[in-house]
């Protein structure tokens, strides 16, 4: 958000110190000091909550540069929209599809039964993979449901699948924001830690990256089985300028997706200046 003229209808001066009160589900509160044209940013936390609202913003500042003493409080309302990006549960297709809207895919990803509580989901056999352009606004979050192959593989270290986000890139490769090993199931976050294992049968998770451009760093907050895991936080990574993409890629045997939800983060709360 940015405070200015249009917004709060008076001139700020350089080098004030302003409070905002942000009245959501919580009420935090945020200071700071306007820069030397008398602007100041900040984002508004939404707390990872999707649901259409409005958020109140209130800020207490000072008008006028020649009375340090004089205050006024004034008060802006913020739209929060769910902003979703992609939404597919491959109910509309016909069984056997390989051809997806909207979605890339490469080496056989095809449309099978059951689903993810729903009658239909993608398998992706081994070296495929499937994955959806769009915008790059820096933060999004992911929803899916997977369910990993139970084939026997051979080798003490096999990468069953990867999650990855091609918008951020870390040593030259997008970054890989969730690994399922097949050894001991177990499921690793961006930094190649283990998270938590996996079992047989569906499993429902959300991922919500929020990207620092001043720190080249990405935080990411995972959601596995409704328990959360995070934050964990990506150093050193970059970002494309452009467009990203959600990539699932099965490395060996098979894996099964469903229910696949991206949402803008970042523009979750409407843009106001």
């Amino acid at each position: 958000m940015k405070l200015d003229p249009n917004t709060f209808q008076f001139n700020i001066p350089a080098s004030r110190s302003i409070t905002f009160t942000v009245t959501d589900t919580d009420n935090i509160e945020l200071t700071g000091t306007t820069g030397s044209d008398g602007y100041y940013f900040f984002n508004v936390p939404y707390n990872g909550d999707t649901n259409p609202r409005t958020i109140n913003v209130q800020a207490l500042f000072q008008p006028d540069p020649n009375d340090e003493a004089k205050t006024i409080t004034d008060s802006y309302n913020v739209t929060v929209t769910d902003n979703k990006v992609i939404s597919e549960n491959f109910d509309n297709y016909p069984p056997g599809t390989t051809s997806f809207r909207n979605w890339q895919s490469l080496f056989g990803p095809i449309v099978v039964s059951p689903g993810y509580n729903s009658p239909q989901s993608i398998r992706l056999p081994q070296n495929s993979f499937f994955y959806a352009d769009f915008f790059n606004h820096s933060s999004y979050e992911y929803r899916f449901a997977v369910k990993i192959g139970n084939e026997d593989l051979n080798g003490d270290d096999i990468t069953r699948g990867t999650i990855s986000c091609h918008g951020l890139i870390k040593n030259s490769y997008a970054l890989h924001v969730l690994t399922f090993k097949d050894k001991n199931k177990l499921i690793e976050d961006c930094n190649e830690n283990i998270l938590t294992s996996y079992s047989s049968g569906w499993i429902p998770i959300k991922i919500q990256i929020n990207y620092n451009w001043y720190t080249n760093t990405a935080k990411i907050n995972y959601w596995i089985n409704g328990v959360i895991y995070g934050p964990v936080y990506a150093n050193d990574v970059s970002i494309l300028s452009s467009f990203t993409d959600l990539s699932l890629t099965c490395r060996a045997g098979s894996m099964w997706f469903d229910n696949i939800e991206i949402y803008s983060s970042y523009g979750l709360i409407e843009q106001h200046n």
